[in-house]
C-alpha cells in the first residue's frame, strides 16, 4: 500500500481539506507538497525563488583545484548543486582531499547524494557549530574552501580565520526572487491559508517582497506556521508575536507532519463545534 493511501486509510489525514502555502524553491508536485498533499492538504505552491549556479571559467577552475584543500565547508544543499555544476564530484572522488564538512541533515543528505564522503557534520545549525566541529577536527593552518551564497555573511570565515584557518570563500550561487505570478498570489493570500510551511530564510524574505512587509504580517497572524529549522524560524521572528511551529527533525516530512500537528486543536475545535452534544442527542430522541 502506497504511504498516502495508509495515512488516509488509517483516519490520520491530519490536514484534510486544509489550505497550506507553500514557498519552497521545489518544482510542482515536489517533495514537501506531496508531503503536505498526502496528509489531505490542499498545497497552493509558489516558489519565493529560485537558485542560480554562477556558472563562470574562474568558478570551475576554482572547482578545479578543490583538492589542493583540506577542507570543503557546505552551508547548504544549494552549494552541493552549484559544485555539480561545475562538475567537482569528479575531483572529490579523486582522493582524500578535502574532507567535507556540513551544516544540517539536509546538506549532508545532499552530498552524499552527489557520492561525497561527509567527515564533519555541524553538532547544530549555524556558523557557530560548524566552527565548532572543525576546531575539534585540527582546522589550524588548515585550507578551507566555502562556496556560498551571495547573500552569505562573513561569520564563518572570519571565525576560521580566528583559528588561524586559511579561508577561500566564493559565490557560488545567487538567489533570485520570483516576481511571474505575484497577482494570482495576493488574490490567494486574501482568501486565506490554514498554515504556512517555510523552509528556509528565502521563503520568507521572497514572500515578504511579493506581498510586502504589513501583508505578511497579517497572514502570519490568521494561520499556523511551520519552520524547518532554527534559521527559518528566526527569520520569521521579526513578522509575527504568534507561536512559530518548528518542525521535530530536519527533513521535508518533518515540516509536512509539524503542520498537522500545528492544525490539530483548530481541528478539533472545529469538529466539536460541528458534532451536536450528547445532552442535545438525548434530548432529541
Amino acid at each position: 500500500m502506497r504511504r498516502s493511501a495508509a495515512i488516509v486509510e488509517a483516519g490520520r489525514a491530519p490536514l484534510a481539506g486544509r489550505r497550506v502555502l507553500v514557498t519552497r524553491a521545489e518544482p510542482r508536485g515536489g517533495p514537501l507538497s506531496s508531503a503536505l498533499a498526502r496528509r489531505g492538504a490542499l498545497v497552493h505552491h509558489w516558489p519565493a525563488y529560485r537558485i542560480a549556479p554562477v556558472a563562470t571559467a574562474r568558478m570551475r577552475r576554482w572547482a578545479a583545484a578543490l583538492g589542493d584543500c583540506d577542507w570543503l565547508v557546505l552551508s547548504s544543499a544549494h552549494a552541493v548543486a552549484a559544485l555539480a555544476a561545475w562538475g567537482a564530484p569528479g575531483v572529490l572522488g579523486d582522493g582524500p582531499r578535502p574532507r567535507v564538512a556540513v551544516v544540517g541533515a539536509a546538506t549532508a543528505s545532499a552530498a552524499r547524494a552527489a557520492g561525497w564522503r561527509v567527515a564533519c557534520r555541524a553538532g547544530g545549525e549555524g556558523a557557530t557549530a560548524l566552527v565548532a566541529a572543525l576546531r575539534a577536527r585540527g582546522v589550524a593552518r588548515r585550507r578551507v574552501a566555502y562556496p556560498a551564497s551571495e547573500r552569505a555573511g562573513p561569520a564563518l570565515a572570519r571565525q576560521l580565520r580566528a583559528l588561524q584557518a586559511q579561508v577561500d570563500q566564493v559565490v557560488a550561487y545567487r538567489v533570485c526572487w520570483t516576481r511571474r505570478g505575484r497577482s494570482a498570489l495576493r488574490r490567494a493570500c486574501a482568501r486565506g491559508f490554514d498554515a504556512r510551511v517555510f523552509t528556509s530564510p528565502g521563503g520568507v524574505e521572497g514572500l515578504e517582497q511579493a506581498i510586502g512587509a504589513a501583508r505578511l504580517r497579517t497572514l502570519l497572524a490568521d494561520s499556523a506556521v511551520v519552520a524547518l529549522g532554527a534559521t527559518t524560524r528566526r527569520a520569521l521572528a521579526p513578522h509575527t508575536r504568534s507561536r512559530v511551529h518548528l518542525a521535530a527533525r530536519a527533513s521535508l516530512e518533518a515540516a509536512a507532519a509539524a503542520a498537522g500537528r500545528a492544525l490539530a486543536p483548530r481541528r478539533r475545535a472545529r469538529d466539536a463545534a460541528r458534532s451536536p452534544s450528547i445532552a442535545t442527542r438525548r434530548r432529541s430522541r
